[in-house]
C-alpha cells in the first residue's frame, strides 16, 4: 500500500506499523522484520524513541510485544535490492495498486 510520509524514517517506520498489524491481524507468531534503515532499527532494538516517529515507534512495541517471536533487523540497501526496486517503480507510477 502507498505510504505517505515527510521523510525516509518516517516511511520506513510507518512501514513497519502496518507489517506488525498484518503479522497481528494474520495470528502469526513469529516475524522477522527487516530495515534499511539503522536509525530506526536501533532504536525499535533498543526501546527508544526518534522524536520524529516517536507515536509510530510507540505502536510498534505495543504490537511487537503481542507476538510471541518479533525481531528486527537491518539489512544494508544493496541486500534488499527486491523492496528497493518495489519502491523506485511506485515512486515512477510504474506499480498497479492492487
Amino acid at each position: 500500500m502507498r505510504i505517505r510520509a515527510h521523510s525516509s524514517l518516517a516511511a520506513e517506520a510507518e512501514a513497519m506499523r502496518r507489517a506488525l498489524i498484518l503479522a497481528t491481524n494474520l495470528n502469526m507468531e513469529q516475524i522477522l522484520i527487516e530495515s534499511d534503515n539503522l536509525p530506526l532499527v536501533q532504536a525499535v532494538k533498543s526501546k527508544t524513541y526518534i522524536g520524529e516517529v516517536e507515536s509510530i515507534i510507540r505502536d510498534i512495541f505495543l504490537l511487537a510485544e503481542s507476538l510471541s517471536n518479533c525481531g528486527f533487523t537491518w539489512v544494508p540497501r544493496e541486500g534488499n535490492k527486491v523492496a528497493d526496486g518495489v519502491a523506485k517503480c511506485s515512486l515512477a507510477g510504474q506499480l498497479e495498486e492492487n
